[in-house]
Order: C-alpha cells, then structure tokens, then sequence
C-alpha cells in the first residue's frame, strides 16, 4: 500500500510539471485555486456574500453626526460596483457631504468607464478615478487586459 501512494504521488509530480512547462506555474496555481474553490462552493466573491456590503454600512453607520468626513479607497475599482454602493450607503444616511472616495484602476478602458459612471461625482469632488495601480513599492509593471469582444 505505502509503495502505490509512492507511486502515484510521483505520477502526479511529473504530471504537474510537465503541465507546468506548457501553460507556466502561475496559469496552473490559478487553475488550481479555481478548482478547489469550486470543489468547496467558494468561486463566489460577491460582495452581497462576503461582508463588504456591511462592512460599508458599519463604516458609514459609525460616521454618525461626525464632522470630519472619511476618505475611502477603492482599490482595483473595476467598473465601480464597490464605489457605486459606498455611494449609495452615504447617500442613505446623510453621510455624501464631504465624504472622498478614490478609485483605483490600472485598465485604461475600465477608468473611461468609471468616469462616465461617476461624472456628476467627479465634478463634485466626490469620487476620484486614479488611473494607477497599487502596490507595495512604487514603479512600473505590465498591464496584460483581454478583450471580450
């Protein structure tokens, strides 16, 4: 018995490495990862699901008759979806004035989305779009994006 767990475990190895000549060892982490989040039901990062959603509220909630406004980062905006609701939560509970987000994002077509969804509130000084990424050292990296259309 312990000689075939040998065995097989050695199969695998060279199985995984040969896969790994062909797509590269992050492509087959990332792979990997994907298949074991979805073995355990856990592909979903949505923020309804994760807490973000109520974290924003308790953030906002906690603002209560505070003068001194917060600044909030949307790191890796996307298409402002986070933004859009931090927006949203302020505006519920009376918190939009003087209130700052700023939004980071690396892709050229997603911060030219972002500053069509949030015009009215970049022009009052609401919402910053920072077209940038970050990072814990400062410099120049490649942006890979894909097209989906």
């Amino acid at each position: 018995m312990v000689i075939w767990n040998y065995k097989l475990a050695e199969l695998s190895l060279r199985a995984n490495r040969g896969i790994e000549l062909v797509l590269g060892r992050s492509l087959v982490w990332r792979a990997g990862r994907w298949l074991y989040l979805g073995a355990r039901r856990e592909l979903l990062n949505d923020p309804c699901y994760n807490g973000e959603y109520r974290l924003q509220a308790w953030v906002v909630g906690a603002l209560d008759g505070a003068s001194n406004r917060p600044t909030f980062l949307d790191v890796g905006a996307n298409v402002g979806e986070w933004t859009a609701s931090l927006l949203e939560t302020l505006e519920e509970n009376g918190a939009i004035s003087g209130s700052r987000i700023h939004a980071f994002e690396p892709a050229p077509a997603h911060c030219a989305r972002l500053r069509q969804r949030f015009d009215a509130e970049i022009a009052a000084s609401t919402v910053f779009v920072v077209p940038a990424a970050v990072g814990v050292e400062e410099g120049e990296t490649w942006l890979l994006t894909i097209s989906t259309c």
